[in-house]
């Protein structure tokens, strides 16, 4: 049986956001078994049982940031009660395997880590996949963090004091640093380098990854990195020492109060267009992929894409995201596989440009070729649930969900 639809957005515009997340709230419970009712996603407390998420949440006012889920920003990521709930309306059984093709930031693996199941990812972004890695590894030794973290800040602050400014600086870094928070950023990479556990070593990096924003030239309130300089010399030590502190006492909070099976989590760097899973492996799917001419995770990332992996991976992941403007070695405007698919890149060409014509003609391949993975890897009775918006190109309002759902029938 295929379910060609469970929600779509002319019920959310109507209902509006709240509403809607009642109604989301009032399926799950319907369908929900009762000895799974500390499961739920919306209520804080239900027939005397407090949810998992009731735990925690570091506030009483429920939001989107409780655990690892808050760690490092990542614009356009769907916030994890929406997966938590989806997980609990499907049904998804214990013993089961979550997939999320474009794993982003991985709310999906966390999710399903906090529920118990087990979960595998794929992200096109080495950046995208070792935060996904750190935020799903809850286990994580925190003695040996602290012993490493203690021994970073001694050596920091010695080598602040005594350093002579012989780092090797590029263009790059001058340009969107201040010599004073740059200096501070050098020491503690050189620092972070010498940690021999490559998971601590993650932990760090995602963690200075975190904070960049704060103490670079970039302007406030913007999801692109713009630069405006900034003269104000921070404390980037005390930033990252503090963001660490922070991460740990999420982790003893998931000890606490996590569930007593321990699931696995598994993200892997692959193109969800091209890498193809075991046939017939995962039982759930749900993912968020990219909307076609949407944010560029490049612009929005290149701080810390140009710290942990090198400027040259800026130039690589530009050209690799799905349904980039920056394409090589594809040209056709061609959609067969979808009647309004092609309407769109015939206007795209006739109104806008032949190069946004290309990208979205690209991005809708792309998305043909992921479908049909999601397909063969998903079991015969398994759900798949896409979470898709639209995009505007100049004055043309494109609904990406209609030619997703013609590909996916």
């Amino acid at each position: 049986m295929i379910q060609k639809i469970l929600f779509d957005n002319e019920e959310v515009i109507k209902t509006g956001l709240d509403e809607f997340k009642i109604f989301l709230a009032n399926e799950e419970l319907k369908l929900i078994n009762n000895n799974l009712l500390w499961r739920l996603a919306f209520w804080n407390k239900i027939k005397g049982i407090f949810p998992q998420i009731t735990y925690f949440e570091k506030s009483i006012k429920l939001d989107s940031g409780y655990l690892s889920h808050n760690w490092h920003s990542f614009p356009a990521k769907f916030y994890p009660q929406l997966v938590r709930s989806l997980i609990n309306i499907c049904r998804v059984e214990e013993g089961s395997i979550i997939f999320d093709p474009y794993a982003g930031c991985g709310t999906t693996l966390v999710e399903s880590r906090l529920m118990g199941f087990d979960a595998i990812g794929t992200d096109i972004s080495k950046l995208a996949v070792m935060i996904t890695k750190v935020k799903t590894n809850l286990d994580i030794d925190l003695n040996l963090l602290d012993k490493n973290l203690n021994l970073i800040m001694s050596r920091s602050k010695s080598d602040l004091i005594n350093s002579k400014n012989n780092f090797y600086v590029t263009d790059f870094e001058r340009y969107w640093y201040n010599e004073g928070n740059l200096k501070q950023l050098k020491i503690l990479q050189k620092n972070l380098d010498s940690v021999k556990e490559q998971e601590i070593k993650d932990f760090f990096l995602v963690a200075l990854s975190s904070i960049l924003r704060r103490i670079a030239n970039t302007k406030s309130g913007q999801i692109e990195v713009r630069h405006q300089v900034r003269k104000k010399v921070l404390n980037v030590l005390s930033l990252f020492e503090k963001k660490v502190k922070s991460m740990e006492r999420d982790i003893l909070n998931y000890k606490e109060h996590s569930p007593e099976r321990r699931s696995k989590t598994d993200i892997t760097f692959a193109n969800a267009s091209k890498n193809k899973i075991k046939e017939e492996s995962v039982d759930f799917i749900i993912t968020s992929p990219p909307y076609g001419n949407g944010l560029d995770y490049s612009k929005i990332h290149k701080l810390s894409i140009a710290l942990i992996f090198g400027e040259d991976e800026l130039e690589f992941f530009k050209n690799s995201q799905t349904g980039t403007i920056y394409s090589r070695g594809f040209e056709s405007l061609e959609v067969p596989f979808s009647k309004r698919g092609q309407e769109i890149v015939n206007t795209l060409t006739k109104k806008v440009s032949f190069s946004r014509a290309k990208a979205m003609s690209k991005y809708y391949w792309d998305m043909f070729s992921s479908i049909k993975n999601m397909f063969q890897a998903l079991k015969k009775e398994g759900n798949c649930i896409i979470i898709i918006g639209g995009t505007k190109i100049k004055e043309l309002e494109i609904d990406n969900s209609q030619v997703l759902l013609e590909i996916a029938e």
